[in-house]
């Protein structure tokens, strides 16, 4: 699917390109994004966000329940998922 096909894409906005599994996506507005879990796993990775930043996202997403235990289960089984989420622990305490 492509997005604004033609049309140049607001400075506020940074796309990304990838295959994204479904159990990673999620529909806003009628738009399709990635889940809250992996936009934090994507972006720490990236390192475009301060840690305590995204540390404060993931903190906030748990409590809304937009990041669910079976989530953060799912990723653990990942190593390098796993390694990121010990480390944003870390940042939470």
């Amino acid at each position: 699917m492509n997005f604004r096909r033609g049309v140049a894409t607001p400075k506020v906005l940074r796309l990304h390109r990838d295959d994204v599994r479904p159990e990673d996506r999620e529909t806003l507005y009628g738009v399709p994004v990635t889940n809250a879990m992996r936009a934090i796993l994507d972006v720490w990775k990236e390192g475009s966000l301060s840690k305590p930043a995204l540390c404060a996202a993931f903190r906030e997403a748990l409590k809304r329940g937009t990041i669910t235990k079976t989530q953060v289960a799912t990723r653990q089984q990942d190593t390098e998922s796993a390694r990121v989420l010990a480390e944003i622990r870390k940042g939470l305490k």
